[in-house]
């Protein structure tokens, strides 16, 4: 097993339980690793998404057919969209400060 699951139920590094692992690049935050993530790799991919052709309801969920290969996006491109979409929170959301937590729940991407 890959992992340890804590008395709460919470999925923890089996060599870390209990603990958050240390930051990448000594970087202090997922954004500050981002920024310097897109700056040094700017024209590399990132990020893949498949597109999905086909939906079809089966047993009260959603079977998906997803093409075969993945649509890349660069490190640059990738930085670009977590920008705009902290800029459109930002916008969104007047009362929202610099380190306020925004909780984002998602089911799926679609």
């Amino acid at each position: 097993m890959a992992g340890k699951v804590d008395e709460n139920g919470v999925l923890w590094n089996a060599n870390q339980v209990g603990a958050f692992s240390d930051c990448f690049g000594g970087h202090k935050n997922l954004w500050e690793t981002l920024v310097a993530s897109a700056a040094t790799h700017g024209p590399c991919q990132c990020a893949g998404v498949r597109k999905i052709l086909e939906v079809v309801p089966e047993g009260g969920f959603e079977k998906l057919r997803m093409a075969p290969n993945y649509e890349w996006m660069t490190y640059s491109e990738y930085f670009k969209t977590a920008d705009s979409l902290g800029a459109g929170l930002a916008e969104a959301i007047p009362g929202l400060k610099a380190n306020d937590t925004v909780v984002i729940y998602a089911d799926t991407q679609r």
